[in-house]
């Protein structure tokens, strides 16, 4: 998410699924993105665009995370995990996992630490 915008970054190039590199004869590929001050980024296993709903219909993961987009970080991933679970209405039938990373804006000469408090003096 950059500016309140949701953008999918597929991988490039395609590689193996976690663990499977070596069945596959895969080499892992590191990639490089823009991640400034402000920017977010969202992790998923495949629990949260495979799950579906009783009707066959998969979670539109995009649509839920741009709606959410402006909120603080752990609404966030609270919102969209109640969505995946809203969705398959309670029987997610597969393991899933979530992860959010934000960039804090920079403060020049100020040290932060976690949640945006000062960093004690060295």
């Amino acid at each position: 998410m950059h500016a309140g915008r949701v953008r999918c970054l597929p991988p490039e190039p395609p590689g193996a699924p976690l663990g499977l590199g070596d069945l596959l004869d895969v080499a892992p590929a590191a990639q490089t993105v823009p991640f400034g001050p402000g920017d977010r980024l969202l992790l998923y296993t495949d629990g949260f665009i495979e799950a579906r709903d009783p009707r066959g219909r998969f979670l539109d993961l995009p649509a839920h995370v741009e709606a959410h987009a402006a909120r603080p970080l752990e609404a966030l991933v609270s919102g969209l995990r109640r969505d995946l679970v809203r969705h398959v209405h309670g029987d997610l039938g597969d393991d899933a996992a979530l992860v959010a990373l934000e960039r804090l804006p920079e403060h020049p000469g100020k040290a932060e630490g976690p949640g945006g408090l000062p960093c004690p003096a060295q």
